[in-house]
């Protein structure tokens, strides 16, 4: 299963830093991930429960940074069970086609 994370600044004026991006990244480690870019991944996840933990993680990972990151999880998606549609520029579709598919 797979689903996807987003976090981002919750303030619009003062943006994530790169490192901040990083803080966030570091708690996706030993997990099948794609980046779609800057704070939008795609992570492959065994159930509910590896979903909850890795919440946790990101959640800590905002806290490290003063709790800027506001931070988006979708529900658990089937792998196979379709793929990813809407507006989103190319070739960014292709990896995340490919993960869940």
């Amino acid at each position: 299963m797979h689903c996807m994370i987003a976090w981002g600044a919750g303030n619009g004026g003062v943006p994530l830093s790169s490192t901040d991006h990083e803080t966030m990244e570091a708690a996706l480690a030993g997990k099948d991930w794609v980046r779609t870019f800057p704070g939008a991944v795609v992570v492959t996840l065994a159930d509910d429960a590896e979903r909850q933990v890795l919440q946790d993680k990101l959640v800590e990972a905002s806290k490290a940074i003063n709790g800027r990151a506001f931070i988006l999880i979708s529900p658990l998606m089937a792998t196979g069970t379709g793929i990813y549609r809407g507006f989103l520029q190319q070739p960014v579709w292709e990896p995340l086609n490919k993960k869940t598919v």
